[in-house]
């Protein structure tokens, strides 16, 4: 099975613990550094010739690896401006390591990559050339690539350490170190960094108390950001994944963790060779004993547990939605009784101005008609055709507020001020269940998002068949499913939401992978 694993490790000589004396602890041996010609342990000291002698198995300088058989394959990568000299491995990184003068130097990043199984050697090697040109050379970096078959060998007496692990046979991996330090376009090493000098608002530089200019140190590439790391380590996944898929080979890695994948697994620690070697002759570690609880954890998630974990998040979400659609349907009253309430008050209050206007202006052609003389019987008689038609009307509008209403217009202002009261207490309810509904509805999307996650974690796992049988036994016999078949609108919410949204969710996570 193809497994994803790519690390970034810095090569310094002021780490403590060193690359060449790593490399010379692996070979049983004690290496001479051309940089001081002594022979020495490399404790303190880091040194980036011990360390590509190492790794590609060749004699440079007196650190002589060419007896290590597990090198398949050993190769320099320059990019296109590098002088064409630093194609031997010798010549490149003592003049890596002359250009570094301070004691604690970086002097090369390695990347450690596993290689897939499923691809040969010839396959794997095309692979990292393809990986390495477009990361690493391309952006201006020397790579020192070099191939492991990483042959693991079980010998007699050695058992391992936890029970039901397959022992994988073959382990190939690349080892790439890389150079630090940009080349320029004339060849010569770049700088890592430089100073910036930090202006004011004039744009003019910052003097400090001791005379200097205000500055700060910038770096000249962004191999050194976590971004930088990421898109190395995205990168490879999709490399391998293609090629994967050009093959016709069903396997697929992923970069990112168990957790950002939402996948309901702990993740192991790495073991170290010294840590397995020790748990391989039946002594236990601190490392080996996290691990196996670890397992022991992981395999406690069996196919009913998930099931059961699934049918419970199904059933708290339709107990939440049913909780949900009836607090709805309150809100919805209460803003429709808001809302008729108030229609009612501004018409009563309208129809009442209007009466009240009409029996002002009738009061007034009665007291016009009283005040005109014996003789002006024409604009008398005009005067009370006009009272007539008015009180006409004005019976009418009062006796069509009586019916419409049920109290006479004259109690419209009580009726009014009572109706704003309803509409306030209304306006509190509705706040009130819009409250209430608020973390229901965070609890309802909490289910979701729960749902979602488990049924991906589910689709990861090769039984889920099994889990999905017992995921409809469980429905079956489930009171609250029972309740859905009755429930046409809570049923389609629920197809809709966990069942329908899940499958869109697990279809996109599969295109982004």
């Amino acid at each position: 099975m193809a497994i994803f694993h790519l690390e970034v490790k810095p090569i310094s000589r002021g780490m403590g613990k060193s690359a060449v004396g790593a490399s010379a602890y692996r070979a049983g041996e004690r290496i001479k550094s051309e940089s001081d010609g002594m022979i020495h342990d490399y404790t303190k000291r880091r040194s980036a010739v011990g360390f590509s002698a190492y790794r590609s198995g060749e004699n440079i300088n007196g650190h002589d690896y060419t007896k290590k058989k597990e090198i398949v394959h050993s190769e320099i990568m320059l990019p296109s401006h590098a002088p064409r000299e630093y194609a031997d491995r010798s010549t490149l990184w003592n003049a890596v390591e002359k250009r570094e003068k301070s004691s604690n130097a970086r002097t090369a990043r390695e990347v450690v990559i596993a290689l897939p199984n499923e691809l040969n050697q010839e396959q794997n090697i095309q692979l990292v050339r393809d990986y390495v040109r477009r990361n690493f050379v391309d952006k201006g970096m020397v790579a020192d690539v070099n191939i492991h078959a990483g042959h693991i060998v079980k010998r007699k007496g050695e058992k391992y350490p936890f029970e039901g692990l397959t022992v994988q046979q073959e382990n190939p991996h690349a080892h790439i170190m890389l150079t630090v330090r940009p080349i320029e376009k004339n060849g010569s090493w770049g700088a890592k960094s430089k100073k910036e000098y930090i202006l004011d608002r004039n744009g003019e530089k910052i003097k400090l108390k001791s005379g200097n200019w205000k500055s700060r140190k910038v770096d000249t590439t962004d191999w050194d950001k976590t971004a930088t790391l990421e898109k190395w380590r995205s990168d490879w996944a999709r490399t391998v994944n293609r090629n994967f898929e050009r093959l016709g080979i069903d396997e697929r890695i992923d970069h990112r963790s168990y957790a950002e994948r939402g996948i309901d697994k702990e993740p192991t620690v790495p073991m170290g060779h010294r840590a397995w070697n020790l748990e391989k002759k039946g002594k236990r570690t601190e490392k080996g004993d996290f691990n196996r609880a670890v397992y022991a954890r992981n395999k406690a998630k069996n196919p009913e547990h998930i099931a059961e974990k699934l049918h419970q998040i199904k059933e708290n979400y339709i107990s939440i939605e049913k909780d949900i659609i009836e607090l709805q349907h309150l809100s919805r009253e209460a803003e429709r009784e808001i809302s008729v309430s108030r229609i009612i008050a501004e018409e009563m209050t309208e129809r009442a101005e209007h009466i009240g206007l009409t029996k002002a202006k009738l009061e007034k052609l009665k007291a016009e008609h009283q005040s005109m003389g014996f003789f002006k019987r024409k604009e008398r008689l005009e005067i009370e055709k006009q009272v007539q038609q008015i009180e006409r009307r004005h019976e009418q509008a009062i006796s069509y507020f009586k019916r419409e209403y049920n109290i006479d217009y004259q109690q419209a202002g009580a009726e009014v001020e009572r109706l704003h009261k309803v509409s306030a207490v209304k306006a509190e309810l509705h706040n009130q269940i819009q409250g209430e509904l608020k973390p229901f509805i965070e609890q309802r999307d909490m289910n979701i998002l729960e749902y979602q996650r488990q049924k991906m974690l589910v689709e990861q796992r090769l039984d889920r068949q099994k889990i999905y049988e017992h995921l409809e036994v469980l429905e079956r016999e489930s009171r609250v499913y029972s309740g859905l078949v009755r429930d046409d609108v809570l049923r389609e919410r629920c197809r809709r939401e966990l069942d329908v949204g899940t499958e869109q969710t697990r279809g996109f996570n599969r295109d982004r992978i």
